[in-house]
């Protein structure tokens, strides 16, 4: 097994893993820099999961659709292409997104969804990228801490059986039979929520400190909201099989803020286990990386 340093340039200076990213700017270079001094525990890695680490065509709404009985499936196709056919053109309001999440979530207290048929539609269904069990696998020897943070189902996402530290979701109710019973409307995270939900679960789990770096995943332009403060790298997943030029554009110059310091080149996300272990100080194994 031949050990390599991980602070490996290539010619020109640059940690090698660059290649496999878009970079916004110089000012990302100074922050890896700083970052590759930063002791592995003080390093988090949060995530978005939809999309972020499911390949661009599955989410788990498109995963749970087949386990909503009907009519209830059918108004969920429904509503879903009006909506999306509106945020496409710009006018689905913050008010009507968190209002669909919200009844997408009814539909399945309603239809009185099985958990054993969530298992097993996720089980055949639900396609990730390529990467991600590696990406959670390093984190978990490594220690460090693995958020998911998504507007979906807290129980769709624990069945996939990624070991994450804790899953900031919406939570059903799983009654004796095995059956959804209900959710808690008042804990509902949604796309506009988000930095709420980052805050208030690293304050319950210590506040965190001065030192620590994030590391942040996601596909849109809220998931890279989170931690606006915080000393974070915020990289974008590939869009699709490739980044248009007007994709690169809205992740380092998006209307919101923070923007993306990084957006991946491919859909692996084995690049971003590179980045994670990236130390001026420290060797590793490339076996480590699943490459």
């Amino acid at each position: 097994m031949i050990k390599v340093h991980e602070a490996r340039s290539n010619s020109e200076g640059q940690p090698e893993f660059l290649r496999h990213f878009a970079v916004a700017n110089s000012e990302v270079r100074a922050k890896l820099e700083v970052y590759s001094t930063t002791p592995p525990h003080r390093r988090k890695f949060w995530t978005d999961f939809d999309h972020t680490l499911t390949k661009h065509h599955s989410s788990v709404w498109r995963v749970l659709r087949h386990v909503l009985p009907e009519p209830l499936g059918t108004e969920s196709d429904e509503e879903r292409k009006r909506n999306i056919a509106m945020e496409k053109a710009g006018q689905l309001t913050p008010a009507a997104s968190t209002a669909w999440t919200k009844r997408e979530i009814q539909r399945h207290v309603e239809g009185r969804v099985s958990l054993q048929k969530m298992s097993s539609a996720i089980k055949t269904g639900m396609k990730l990228r390529p990467g991600v069990k590696e990406l959670f696998a390093y984190c978990a020897r490594s220690d460090i801490e693995r958020h998911i943070l998504s507007a979906s189902i807290g129980n769709a996402i624990e069945l996939v059986g990624l070991c994450a530290t804790e899953i900031h979701s919406n939570w059903l109710d799983i009654g004796e039979e095995g059956t959804v019973t209900g959710w808690d409307a008042s804990r509902m995270v949604h796309t506009w929520n988000k930095p709420e939900w980052a805050e208030k679960a690293r304050a319950e789990m210590g506040g965190g400190h001065y030192d620590d770096w994030m590391i942040i995943l996601g596909d849109n332009l809220h998931d890279a909201a989170i931690f606006p403060h915080a000393n974070a790298i915020r990289i974008r997943v590939c869009e699709g099989y490739h980044n248009t030029y007007a994709y690169l554009d809205e992740s380092f110059h998006g209307s919101l803020e923070p923007h993306y310091d990084m957006v991946l080149r491919h859909s692996s996300l084995l690049p971003v286990i590179e980045l994670l272990r990236y130390s001026v100080t420290s060797e590793y194994t490339r076996s480590d990386a699943g490459s």
